[in-house]
């Protein structure tokens, strides 16, 4: 089912993995640029890092560093403070 997107139009897949095969086949489908994850993704009470979401927290969704993103080097990453949002990737038509 094609969508009339505007010209310059762009959809986000905040998701898992959603870069790997899906935002690609969507990008294709409807003729629009998409953004995905290429990893896993985390809830975070900061945009530019994982963090840890306690009550009253603004939350967020980040692709960082963490156990599911590099084992135990991205556990440690994470623990330590570095585990910075890698951000979305393009998929373009």
């Amino acid at each position: 089912m094609a969508i009339n997107w505007e010209p310059y139009s762009c959809a986000y897949f905040y998701a898992c993995n959603s870069a790997n095969g899906f935002a690609q086949d969507f990008a294709t489908a409807q003729d629009v640029v998409t953004f995905g994850y290429e990893g896993y993704a985390n809830f975070s009470s900061d945009r530019s890092r994982r963090a840890y979401v306690r009550s009253g927290d603004p939350v967020y969704m980040v692709y960082a560093a963490g156990f599911s993103n590099g084992g135990v080097k991205g556990w440690i990453t994470a623990l330590a403070g570095f585990g910075y949002n890698r951000g979305l990737t393009r998929r373009n038509p």
